[in-house]
């Protein structure tokens, strides 16, 4: 596998995952604050909008790490360590959040406090455990395009759209009609988190 085509599914599982996480927060989440309208739609906005501003940040983000790594005088961070830093803290905090075992206790202190709203507990879920890491995920592609020369840049920004479309695509069929029908909500989670660890393994290539 050459270097485009590793780049490339990089951006291919950063869209499954990023899709497969909000699918996945929405099923686990029924037992503690139901199927509404309103809890959904909460749970898609903490996805969309981190997801929007991560693109934005993304596109600067390693132009202002080298800079602060140069005023102190540290070594210079790559675009692969970024990467690798994002990927593996989105990893260690959907691990968390997408725990059942961790839900319960989250929403059982949430009662304690006297936040008994659903929306307000959704809210709160959703803010820590989805919102840091798809803004995290999403500076992936504006991080990508910096290894591609900017005479291509144009040309390749249309492949880079379609490869993270598709996996989303993939993370909204594939891990709802065929994992979750078939080896259950808990496994699902496994196998999204497992994608994220092959995908840390590739950064480290």
């Amino acid at each position: 596998m050459n270097k485009t085509q590793l780049l490339f599914l990089v951006i291919l599982i950063e869209g499954y995952v990023v899709l497969a996480t909000e699918l996945l927060a929405i099923r686990s989440l029924i037992p503690f604050v139901g199927s509404g309208t309103e809890t959904i739609s909460i749970i898609i906005s903490a996805v969309l909008l981190p997801l929007a501003i991560g693109y934005h940040v993304g596109g600067n983000a390693f132009k202002k790490a080298y800079a602060k790594s140069k005023i102190k005088g540290q070594k210079k961070l790559s675009i692969r360590k970024i990467l690798l830093r994002n990927v593996t803290s989105s990893l260690i905090v959907l691990t968390l959040g997408l725990s059942y075992i961790y839900q319960e206790f989250f929403f059982m202190i949430l009662i304690s406090f006297g936040i008994e709203s659903r929306l307000a507990q959704t809210a709160l879920f959703s803010l820590l455990y989805l919102s840091f890491p798809v803004f995290l995920l999403a500076q992936t592609v504006p991080l990508i395009s910096n290894y591609f020369s900017k005479a291509k840049l144009s040309e390749i920004t249309g492949k880079m759209l379609f490869f993270s479309t598709a996996g989303s695509f993939l993370g909204s069929v594939f891990s709802t009609i065929v994992l979750m029908s078939y080896v259950g909500v808990h496994n699902t989670v496994i196998v999204t988190m497992l994608l994220l660890c092959f995908l840390a393994v590739l950064l480290i290539r």
